[in-house]
C-alpha cells in the first residue's frame, strides 16, 4: 500500500474529513487502499462508512476482485 495514500486513511469512525479527501482523489487513484477502505464498511452506522459507501458503490466492476477476497474469507460474520 502506498504510504502517501495510507496516510489519508481515516483514524477513527468519525474521521469523515479524511474519508472525504479519499473520495475527492477518486478511483483509480485510491485503488491501492481499497481493501483498507472496505474495512471501514463493517458498520454502516459509522460516519466514515456513510461517506465511503456511495464512492465505493460507484466504482463498479473494478471493485469485484476486492469483494471476492472478502467473500472467500473464513470470517463467519
Amino acid at each position: 500500500m502506498c504510504s502517501d495514500l495510507a496516510a489519508l486513511l481515516p483514524r477513527d469512525k468519525f474521521d469523515t474529513e479524511r474519508a472525504e479527501a479519499i473520495v475527492a482523489l477518486g478511483f483509480p487513484a485510491v485503488e491501492p487502499i481499497v481493501p483498507a477502505l472496505l474495512e471501514w464498511m463493517q458498520d454502516m452506522n459509522w460516519p466514515v462508512a456513510q461517506v465511503l459507501q456511495p464512492f465505493l458503490a460507484g466504482i463498479g466492476t473494478p471493485l469485484y476482485p476486492h469483494l471476492r477476497r472478502i467473500l472467500q474469507a473464513d470470517d463467519d460474520v
